[in-house]
């Protein structure tokens, strides 16, 4: 019993990832960080941590993870909260706007 909800967990997130990359690979730079903001917001949501405010990687890791250069990813989190859709201090992010950034990624995650 303990195995196959392991194995459950295990093949949902695999899946989930899967999901996320062939949706990063159709979408422009900022609804790619939408994206991936929608879906660790989530994630951290349903595993009982907070789904709106927590602190991310490096900028360089996302932006690797993104398939985006440094800068640009550093220009994005500035535009969103410019904005008034999230509010970034260092690695520390706090949506304000997950609707709206909902529609702009398209509502496609």
């Amino acid at each position: 019993m303990l195995r196959r909800n392991f194995f459950r967990l295990i093949s949902r997130d695999v899946c989930r990832r899967q999901d996320m990359m062939l949706l990063l690979g159709s979408l422009r730079a900022e609804e790619r960080l939408g994206a991936f903001l929608l879906n660790l917001a989530e994630r951290y949501h349903s595993r009982g941590y907070s789904g709106i405010e927590f602190t991310l990687r490096t900028r360089e890791e996302i932006a690797s993870y993104l398939g985006l250069q440094h800068e640009t990813v550093s220009r994005l989190f500035s535009r969103l909260q410019e904005e008034g859709l999230l509010q970034v201090q260092g690695r520390a992010v706090k949506l304000l706007d997950a609707g709206a950034l909902r529609r702009m990624v398209g509502m496609r995650i």
